[in-house]
């Protein structure tokens, strides 16, 4: 057989069916864990729930009755939360990112000025790839900040009454 057309063609098309059979094969991977990690999470709640009722009278009732019950809700609980968990993380992070973004927009008025440069840190669109990234820990140090300060400052309010008084 012979091939008609451009030696760059030709190993352009094996190149993409090489590719091809790699993806499938990554596919197939990804398949297994995911079956692997489901069955993780079938054992891991009677795990626990055998760990927790490794006591030794597990053959009279006053023990048996609690352990099923305390089986049953652990698994349901354990296996709601692992198939909402997409819905879950998205509602998490929906709430993280509102929250950050009003921080970093107070960060503008902040009487610091160390946070005037930081707040630019996190508006920056799209980040450069070319600078060191900065953690979000900044965005949990400045919330600390906050309330510390206006605890702070509310003690002084109150020592200040205090002393007019």
């Amino acid at each position: 057989m012979r091939f008609m057309g451009k030696p760059k063609d030709f190993w352009r098309k094996l190149f993409n069916a090489s590719a091809l059979i790699e993806s499938r094969s990554s596919t197939r991977l990804g398949q297994n864990v995911q079956l692997l990690t489901y069955i993780s999470i079938f054992y891991l709640p009677l795990g626990f729930c055998a760990a927790l009722w490794a006591v030794p009278n597990i053959d009279d009732i006053k023990t048996r009755i609690p352990f099923a019950i305390t089986t049953c809700l652990v698994c349901l609980i354990t296996f709601a939360v692992v198939f909402n968990l997409n819905n879950i993380a998205n509602a998490l992070g929906k709430t993280y990112f509102n929250r950050r973004q009003r921080l970093v927009d107070e960060m503008k008025d902040d009487p610091n000025s160390e946070w005037h440069e930081r707040r630019q840190w996190f508006e920056e669109f799209p980040p450069n790839s070319d600078r060191k990234s900065h953690s979000e820990w900044w965005i949990v140090r400045y919330q600390f900040s906050k309330w510390f300060r206006r605890k702070k400052n509310a003690g002084e309010e109150k020592k200040s009454e205090e002393d007019q008084s």
